[in-house]
């Protein structure tokens, strides 16, 4: 586990090939006003990752970001049986037998963080999160930072999906996008949180200029929303 943030922020990575595309996946574990631990978009559960986060603290909550990152949260069920595991509708949805709790940014577990909905992306439905002592915002899959890859044939791939070399969504992520408007108006708000860290749920962090890396990385959408 890398902190961050000396007792307030985390984070730990490992490999994941995704329809042959080497996302990785990336933990964020950061401590609430309370004092208890949240967990966003775990690790494959194994005994050295359960004690990793319990030797941090009191996990109170784990949270799955997006209705597509929902890998690896029943490997914690038993092991967190104290902790709730928060989910918008459509997770919810997917997973009835889950014990999930609605996500709203009223949760007693939340408090220290700022949640917004992605709005315009009814399918995937993306929740992302300020924690607002570290300035870190958090997310799942609303840009990849991911780098180039050395093999030419994942490299090839890669271009196809429009990944690596600089944080951007990704091309079946933009496709997801129904509603520009809603999306957009969603993404000014984020805009206008006091972040410098970008926490992402695949590639590397973004350490400093996070609103500018934001904006670069979706200058197409709040160039055309100035324009209109």
């Amino acid at each position: 586990m890398q902190t961050l943030v000396a007792d307030q922020l985390w984070t730990d990575a490992q490999p994941l090939r995704v329809l042959g595309l080497p996302l990785g996946r990336r933990l964020g574990v950061a401590r609430n006003a309370a004092g208890g631990l949240v967990v966003f978009s775990p690790l494959k559960g194994s005994a050295a990752a359960i004690r990793a986060l319990s030797d941090l603290g009191e996990v109170q909550a784990f949270v799955v970001p997006s209705r597509y990152h929902d890998l690896f949260f029943p490997d914690y069920f038993a092991a967190f049986p104290q902790a709730a595991f928060l989910a918008g509708e459509a997770t919810c949805r997917d997973h009835p037998a889950w014990p999930l709790t609605p996500l709203t940014a009223a949760h007693p577990a939340l408090a220290g963080f700022r949640v917004a909905r992605i709005e315009g992306m009814p399918r995937v439905q993306e929740h992302v999160f300020l924690h607002e002592v570290t300035r870190t915002l958090i997310v799942a899959d609303l840009f990849f930072n991911l780098p180039i890859a050395a093999d030419p044939l994942t490299r090839f791939w890669m271009r196809l999906a429009d990944m690596g070399g600089r944080p951007r969504p990704s091309r079946l992520w933009r496709s997801c996008i129904g509603d520009p408007a809603a999306f957009t108006a969603s993404l000014r708000e984020v805009l206008t949180w006091p972040f410098d860290r970008i926490l992402p749920g695949h590639g590397e962090c973004v350490v400093a200029q996070g609103p500018h890396v934001l904006r670069e990385a979706f200058a197409p959408w709040l160039e055309s929303a100035r324009r209109g």
